[in-house]
């Protein structure tokens, strides 16, 4: 029997072939990583600043499409009083002639942009009404956010992730870093809801972060019954249930070794009771103050990221000086240069780079910024020697972007870093192209070794000799470069960067230069890390009297 083809069905078989052949050749746009990339939250706060004061005109105008009493009013009035909260307006009437622009430059405000976009914009642009009276507004929302996407889950959860890592370094009040003070120098009009509490305690639980968990519910607790934006009685069974989790898991015998997100004891459900035990944290802190040995360092990265201060080896021997002779160009336009520390030698230099160099680098790599990966082993890529080859996104270990800097100033930069150190680096093979990191905020790194273990078996032509690491940017506050055995705590300074070597005369890793980016407070940071090879250096670095001995750093030509 022969089968005809009816037009219909043909019609339909050639629209789905002409659909596949679409899909396969369309490029989707890339997907934003709002709570990681700083220019793509940029790209969102500018656009949700746009419709908001659209709405907000729609909203207060005489002939309103938003009549008085209806729903969708009422929904756009939520919407708008959210958006209006950071810049201290409590009535969306008081915005008359007055101009908002957030700057979302912490943490709380972040979190409370991710939720309102999430949520409660998402809500108004699936009403009919909100389609019907504005349609223009529904068209520029949908538009903006098939182009770049909504803001997901994991970029409220990134964030929640980054205000308990500050809680976890910074001992935070909770009750008022949650009504809007976030340090001793800022604080903010956004506040955090009894929902908010109960919402983060949850990313903590499943982070095993249980001491966080339960004074996130205690604090949820105590706002519901002013906000009543949750359920009391959910809170207390989440309460209850974060206790069981931390007595489940705490360990009397072995306080001690365990992390840091633990009480001292186990903890009753007695209201309240988990504010008379101590945070194994504290007890730590003070129990190992001054163990400056490797098996520390995490807890030393806690330590002098908190801004406690911790002995400074050989601080005596701390000084600043203007270099003049490691070359001929310096005698002219001489470098301010300081000692940070000393055998292992750490020194900041200031104003190496200047807008006209910085600018053009900020320019051509935002749009190329990618997750960080922990790394493997080194390896090439193309003609060029490049970073460890990427393994996995570890957000516990480094949360930052990443990207790769192959334009002209790269050539200025390697010139400015041969000038100041004497070591090989514009050669090929010399060194690592300029990688930039972009740190959102609580985007951190922590403590870490930049030399390679010879248990990955690397060559010894790909070992790194020495860090360069450029500051492309001021920090409000936080994102400090700490040496978690040296005591040293070097504050991000625009245009100024960091110089030490990375391993001993022989090629081995020198465990004193371990070192991590604090998280960041409030703003955000932009860094440059050169990484300058050994096996290059063998022309320039005179031998020493003995096999194995560190590196040092010249003044003027000379060992001080």
């Amino acid at each position: 029997m022969t089968s005809v083809i009816r037009p219909f069905s043909l019609a339909l078989l050639l629209a789905s072939i002409l659909f596949l052949l679409c899909k396969e050749s369309y490029t989707y746009p890339p997907r934003r990583h709002y709570a990681q990339s700083i220019p793509d939250l940029k790209v969102l706060v500018q656009f949700e600043s746009k419709i908001s004061q659209d709405l907000t005109e729609k909203y207060l105008a005489d002939d309103s499409p938003l009549s008085t009493g209806s729903e969708i009013r009422r929904q756009v009035k939520l919407y708008l009083l959210d958006f209006y909260e950071e810049c201290g307006f409590k009535k969306i009437e008081d915005t008359k002639n007055q101009t908002c622009l957030p700057a979302v430059r912490n943490s709380i405000c972040v979190y409370r942009l991710f939720k309102r976009v999430k949520y409660l914009l998402s809500d108004l642009i699936l009403r009919r009404s909100f389609r019907l009276q504005l349609g223009g507004l529904w068209r520029q929302i949908i538009f903006f956010f098939w182009k770049n996407n909504w803001p997901l889950f994991r970029d409220l959860e990134f964030v929640a992730e980054g205000i308990l890592r500050l809680h976890l370094i910074h001992d935070y009040d909770l009750k008022q870093f949650a009504n809007g003070k976030i340090s001793r120098k800022f604080t903010t009009n956004c506040t955090l809801s009894s929902a908010h509490c109960y919402e983060i305690s949850q990313i903590a639980l499943s982070l095993r972060d249980f001491s966080s968990a339960i004074e996130w519910l205690e604090l949820a607790k105590e706002k519901v019954l002013v906000d009543h934006q949750a359920s009391s009685s959910f809170i207390q069974f989440l309460l209850w249930n974060a206790i069981e989790k931390h007595n489940g898991y705490f360990d009397e015998d072995l306080f001690l070794d365990l992390e840091p997100t633990f009480f001292n004891r186990e903890i009753s459900h007695v209201p309240q009771d988990s504010r008379n035990a101590t945070k194994i944290r504290n007890i730590q802190l003070e129990t190992f103050k001054g163990n400056n040995e490797r098996y520390y360092k995490d807890l030393n990265f806690l330590r002098l990221c908190s801004g406690q201060t911790q002995p400074v080896n050989n601080e005596s021997e701390l000084f600043c000086w203007y270099e003049l002779k490691t070359h001929l160009s310096l005698t002219i336009g001489p470098m301010k240069m300081e000692f940070l520390s000393r055998d292992p030698d750490v020194v900041q230099i200031y104003e190496v780079l200047h807008d006209k160099e910085m600018q053009p680098i900020l320019d051509d790599t935002s749009s190329r910024l990618q997750p960080s990966m922990v790394g493997g082993k080194p390896s090439f890529k193309g003609n060029k020697l490049r970073d460890s080859a990427p393994v996995s996104v570890d957000k516990k270990t480094r949360t930052a972007l990443v990207s790769w800097y192959f334009g002209e100033v790269d050539m200025t930069v390697s010139q400015n870093i041969e000038r100041i150190t004497g070591l090989h680096v514009l050669e090929r093979t010399a060194a690592e192209d300029l990688q930039i990191a972009a740190y959102p905020l609580a985007g951190h790194y922590g403590s870490h070794l930049d030399a390679f273990s010879p248990a990955l078996g690397n060559s010894e032509n790909m070992q790194r000799i020495a860090t360069f690491m450029f500051y492309l940017s001021d920090v409000d506050e936080g994102g400090s470069t700490v040496f978690t055995s040296q005591g040293v705590a070097a504050t991000p300074v625009k245009g100024s960067a960091l110089f030490w070597y990375d391993v001993y005369t022989d090629g081995s890793s020198d465990w004193s230069t371990t070192h991590g980016a604090c998280p960041v407070v409030v703003g955000e940071k932009w860094a440059a890390n050169k990484w300058i090879h050994y096996h290059d250096q063998f022309l320039k670095r005179k031998c020493g009297l003995k096999r194995i001995e560190r590196f040092r750093i010249r003044v003027n030509d000379k060992l001080v």
